[in-house]
């Protein structure tokens, strides 16, 4: 993990609902400020934002205040208006907060905390300490559907936290590809390599007396586990199937794409797994991460990746 700085480039996921916190240049009704909502479950653009703060350290705590300026908007800083609805501007706004973490864990933050957004609103005598807060709560703009969020003053609950997370990639999180064509195509069976030489896979019991698998390895969440245990470039257990509904698919796998990842059952005929990312925590030490699995359920969005080709 990384401790947290001043001018870096953190993303912010709703726990509850696993959407980014996000803005637009869409406006609410009869405002000037830009809308904040919660938007997709895959980080882009829109859900970037830079921190800063004027502590000499340079590292952020509970003391000291941030801004949070969107990086896509110029001069557009995370806010509450006077209806208390999280908004993006400059002018006539407080734009400091603090960022605390949901269980006081420690006083300096680092990538990958679950921490609260609060902000002192108000002057003089008539100042409250809110809390930011997003819910399912839908609002419509221009045709549009946006989670919507906002500050209060009341209990805080689960649906307040935040997830503090890296948009820069990590070393970690590269993969070498590798398939028996020019082009990945639909349906395209690959093997997905980290960089020590391990491949992504299913691990199983198997029977030596019956000459077969027994049962896939269960995840602590139940469902069937992804680990980076498989050693052998052929084995099936490691062969994943590309596949994707997005509606600029131009015949070949391409970076940016957004797609799913299946993997065959060797043990039950003709079932297929996916490849799915959820918010179910695991604790390993004192570290904690979020987990990866396979299902053969419906597939929804927690089945998406987006995928970043780098050469």
């Amino acid at each position: 993990m990384r401790i947290l700085t001043m001018m870096v480039l953190p993303s912010l996921k709703h726990i509850a609902t696993g959407k980014y916190l996000s803005s637009c240049n869409k406006k609410y009704q009869n405002s000037n400020y830009n809308l904040v909502y919660c938007g997709d479950n895959i980080l882009n653009n829109d859900a970037l934002w830079i921190i800063s703060n004027n502590n000499i350290t340079n590292l952020i705590t509970f003391q000291n205040s941030i801004t949070l300026k969107h990086k896509s908007s110029s001069n557009n800083y995370l806010s509450v208006d006077s209806d208390y609805k999280a908004c993006g501007g400059n002018e006539g706004l407080t734009i400091d907060w603090t960022l605390q973490h949901s269980k006081n864990e420690r006083n300096y933050l680092e990538s990958k905390d679950n921490v609260l957004l609060k902000i002192s609103f108000g002057k003089n005598t008539n100042v409250k300490n809110l809390t930011l807060r997003s819910h399912e709560n839908i609002l419509k703009i221009d045709n549009n559907d946006y989670q919507e969020v906002f500050a209060h003053e009341n209990r805080i609950g689960g649906i307040d936290e935040v997830f503090l997370g890296d948009t820069e990639p990590l070393r970690i999180s590269f993969w070498k590809i590798k398939f028996d064509k020019d082009y990945a195509t639909i349906d395209t069976f690959m093997t997905l390599q980290q960089r020590f030489d391990k491949f992504l896979g299913l691990r199983y019991n198997y029977s030596n007396y019956y000459k077969r698998r027994e049962n896939y390895h269960k995840s602590p969440s139940q469902n069937t586990e992804v680990s980076c245990n498989v050693i052998k470039e052929n084995d099936n257990n490691n062969k994943w199937r590309f596949d994707t509904n997005d509606l600029n698919y131009q015949g070949c796998l391409k970076s940016n794409d957004i797609i799913t990842l299946s993997i065959k059952n060797e043990i039950v005929k003709d079932r297929y797994e996916f490849l799915r990312g959820h918010d179910f925590q695991v604790n390993i030490g004192k570290e904690v991460y979020e987990e990866v699995v396979c299902h053969n359920k419906g597939i929804g969005v927690n089945d998406n990746w987006c995928i970043e080709l780098i050469e």
